[in-house]
């Protein structure tokens, strides 16, 4: 908004667990509230109200499902075979080739590049 205010309607994660009906109130460029009763009247100002019905309010980006040791795994060569299922390539089911995923260095170092690419993107928690 002009204003530089907006109004986020939903639940909120905080430190202390899911806030249902909470309100979240950013004023330029900084959370001013969090909680269920702010006070302040979006429909008085020219604030941008969003509604997250449905959806959750969180503190930055939650990833909810990360084989992070897996961060640099190469793409399997493309040798023709499509499989319906993944147990079709990682187990060599219904006639088809074994298809190991190439790792590429440790277990430690694919999980240190994959932090680190999680870091750049703005993901602030793996769970």
């Amino acid at each position: 908004s002009d204003s530089g205010t907006t109004l986020f309607k939903g639940t909120v994660l905080t430190s202390a667990g899911a806030l249902p009906n909470a309100r979240l109130l950013v004023s330029n460029g900084r959370i001013s509230y969090v909680g269920r009763q702010c006070g302040f009247k979006a429909d008085e100002s020219d604030a941008t109200v969003i509604e997250c019905v449905g959806s959750v309010i969180s503190p930055g980006f939650i990833n909810t499902h990360e084989h992070i040791e897996y961060a640099t795994v190469t793409p399997l060569k493309d040798i023709g075979e499509r499989a319906d299922h993944r147990h079709d390539w990682r187990r060599g089911l219904r006639g088809h080739t074994i298809r190991p995923a190439p790792v590429n260095g440790s277990a430690v170092e694919a999980t240190a590049w994959g932090e680190l690419r999680h870091l750049f993107s703005g993901t602030t928690s793996i769970v």
